[in-house]
């Protein structure tokens, strides 16, 4: 596709067609067992470092998203720096959580401790 003129159709492709079948293969498999009768339930456990790895990605996305289309889509030397910062915050607070210094309890998730 690319080398025919159309990049942004191979770059469409290329997220498009795993996220097309990821949805499908999920989805008939869910209605299969529904309906055989069986309950859907996913219980998901997250331990207190993916937690905390979870709320620093959320937020540096963000700030990201946020930021740049503000700037135009220009960023400047002091966005990375606070970055940086941020990546420096994380770090100190996986560590944090790892010795098990603090707990995060959130309604609704299962943490495994």
């Amino acid at each position: 596709m690319a080398r025919q003129g159309f990049p942004h159709m191979a770059v469409g492709a290329c997220i498009g067609s795993p996220l097309f079948n990821l949805l499908i293969a999920v989805g008939v498999g869910s209605i299969i067992k529904m309906a055989t009768g069986a309950t859907l339930e996913f219980p998901i456990y997250f331990s207190q470092v993916e937690l905390v790895a979870v709320g620093f990605l959320l937020l540096s996305l963000s700030c990201t998203a946020l930021v740049v289309s503000s700037l135009c889509f220009k960023l400047t030397r002091y966005y990375g720096v606070f970055l940086i910062c941020l990546y420096v915050i994380f770090l100190v607070s996986s560590i944090v959580a790892e010795a098990k210094v603090f707990h995060i309890s959130i309604s609704g998730v299962i943490t495994e401790d």
